[in-house]
């Protein structure tokens, strides 16, 4: 049965030095790996052993960059959600949970 990967979270807060983004780029190094460690993790019957799910939620004005790494990371590209406006947490994670489940009655 393919795992669900645990919420993993990196954020960087800008400063005059430019200090925050030489650590994002640090941090989405070893974001990167630990996505393809994942990604590579196969059972005996070589299928994928973990599904990822990755959430932007990008509702500041000007809205930040989508995340790369979160596209990434997510196991496929129906697999990332960026949210736009708060009322999207909720129908984002009641798609989460039915998907969860059929995953689960699948398996």
């Amino acid at each position: 049965m393919p795992k669900i990967a645990g919420p993993t979270m990196a954020t960087a807060t800008p400063s005059k030095t430019g200090a925050a983004t030489r650590s994002s780029g640090k941090i989405d190094a070893r974001q990167r790996i630990m996505c393809d460690n994942l990604k590579n993790a196969r059972d005996a019957q070589n299928r994928p052993m973990y599904t990822i799910y990755t959430i932007q939620a990008n509702t500041t004005t000007p809205a930040d960059p989508t995340s790369a790494i979160l596209q990434y990371c997510a196991s496929s590209p129906d697999k990332f959600y960026e949210l736009t406006n708060s009322n999207e947490i909720i129908t984002t994670f009641q798609s989460l949970g039915t998907a969860l489940s059929k995953l689960r009655a699948a398996v």
